[in-house]
């Protein structure tokens, strides 16, 4: 059974509890910290250099060191952090060339109005109660009003956790209720209309070395916040063919890709949801955009036919997702669009964001 060892770093003093025989890159990862690796953790690219404060508590300098470091480095105690291994605890010094910096995102650009045309819809119903005449289920009873308003909505689906609320929910609301309907075929929520507020939209830009979100009002249609993030792949490579071959190496590892996404996306999510004051729950669709290798990546996908001729991806096309089949932090019944970057990032986040999952608050007229 393997030792555990403490690995401190410095300057950022930030430390790390490893199994005794993990690499230091292994250690960085693990307490947040980035270190250049564009070869993605292969030892060729000599980025990551790290200065161990005291040496006897890591492996022996490897052959493939001695090629990227010189010998004024080794005798400074000079490492690479994805050929070191650590065998008790030790100190660990990150210098300046081997810190991923902070890079300038670019988040604001201009904006055009695009006329709405969703695919998600709040209807305001009020439905007849039940008696002793007239014992029909509720949710059938909630789908003849819809279908009544409008005669395209009659093979509507419910999200199974609306369902599960929903003699509750329709209870409590004295039968007056707000209905959020996607794409006319599946209710995603189920709420009161006394406690129906606005409902919003988050587009995602997933590119290599950042990811940026915006908030959107989707009955409005104004961009409310606006946050981004570094895309944390990084540390296993800056291109992306790195990470294919990171990814296409082991199962695990393009599950490693996924998460780092996925993080990143709910991260966004309440950056902007806490700058916006708007709860998490609120939140009913997210559009997400990148190439086909991060399209494939957030998906978990297996990427490696990408980089091998023919270069045959395994979709471009749109991809819908329930929220909670990859672990996105919104509204019970959200759902994810992804789609592959094939054109201007400006046409792909807004024409997505009101086209695709823009959401138009209708009032019908009252079924009584």
């Amino acid at each position: 059974m393997a030792v555990d060892v403490i690995v401190g770093f410095q300057p950022v003093g930030k430390t790390a509890k490893m199994p005794a025989g993990s690499t230091i890159s292994q250690a960085a990862k693990q307490a947040g910290i980035g270190i250049r690796s564009e070869c993605g953790g292969k030892g060729s690219c000599g980025k990551c250099k790290v200065i161990v404060r005291n040496s006897n508590a890591v492996s022996e300098t490897t052959q493939t060191e001695k090629e990227h470091l010189s010998r004024s480095e080794i005798e400074a105690d000079y490492r690479l952090a994805c050929q070191t291994e650590i065998l008790r605890d030790v100190t660990i010094e990150v210098p300046p060339e081997s810190q991923l910096e902070s890079r300038k995102i670019q988040i604001l650009g201009l904006e055009r109005k695009t006329a709405l045309n969703p695919s998600l819809k709040k209807y305001h119903i009020e439905l007849l109660e039940p008696t002793l005449s007239d014992t029909t289920p509720d949710l059938e009873r909630l789908l003849t009003c819809l279908e009544r308003e409008d005669k395209n909505l009659h093979s509507v689906a419910i999200d199974y956790r609306v369902l599960t609320d929903l003699p509750i929910t329709l209870r409590r609301a004295d039968w007056n209720i707000a209905v959020i309907l996607w794409d006319d075929t599946k209710i995603v929520d189920v709420e009161p209309i006394a406690k129906s507020s606005d409902i919003f939209g988050l587009a995602v830009d997933i590119g290599t070395s950042k990811i940026v979100g915006h908030l959107v009002n989707l009955i409005s249609g104004d961009t409310t916040a606006i946050e981004s993030v570094e895309n944390p792949q990084i540390v296993f490579g800056d291109d992306i063919i790195t990470r294919i071959t990171f990814a296409a190496s082991d199962n695990t590892n393009l599950q490693t890709l996924r998460e780092l996404l996925v993080d990143s996306v709910n991260k966004l999510l309440r950056r902007t949801c806490a700058k916006a004051k708007v709860d998490p729950s609120r939140v009913y669709h997210v559009v997400a955009v990148g190439n086909t290798a991060m399209h494939h990546f957030f998906l978990g996908i297996k990427p490696e036919n990408i980089a091998i001729s023919p270069f045959t991806p395994a979709v471009k096309r749109r991809v819908d997702v329930d929220a909670k089949d990859l672990q996105i932090e919104m509204a019970l019944g959200g759902l994810i669009a992804i789609m592959e970057f094939t054109t201007g990032m400006e046409t792909i986040v807004w024409k997505s964001c009101t086209r695709a999952t823009s959401i138009l608050n209708r009032r019908p007229r009252s079924t009584r």
